[in-house]
């Protein structure tokens, strides 16, 4: 980051039929929720909405992004994959 403060942070995340439950951390500081990546898209496109992962402080310089797989969904295959499409960082 060039400059400390509070940001807020959004996201997109992918969906599909081995990915698993899981939760992001910024500098230890939680997100507002475990996301869940099930999805039986039966070989189609699925299109995720944005999600806001919440306002943190972040630091100059490098900051750190945790992931903890938390679980699966009972019909997701047992990969517990997670896949981040991209991070956005705004400070408003």
């Amino acid at each position: 980051m060039a400059r400390s403060g509070e940001y807020t942070v959004t996201g997109n995340f992918t969906k599909a039929v081995d990915y698993g439950n899981f939760k992001l951390m910024i500098n230890d500081q939680p997100a507002r929720q475990v996301f869940k990546g099930f999805h039986d898209a039966e070989g189609k496109p699925v299109i995720t909405d944005q999600v806001v992962l919440g306002k943190f402080a972040l630091k100059e310089g490098i900051n750190t992004l945790q992931i903890e797989i938390t679980g699966k969904q009972n019909k997701a295959v047992p990969r517990y994959m997670v896949g981040i499409d991209y991070l956005k960082i705004r400070n408003d």
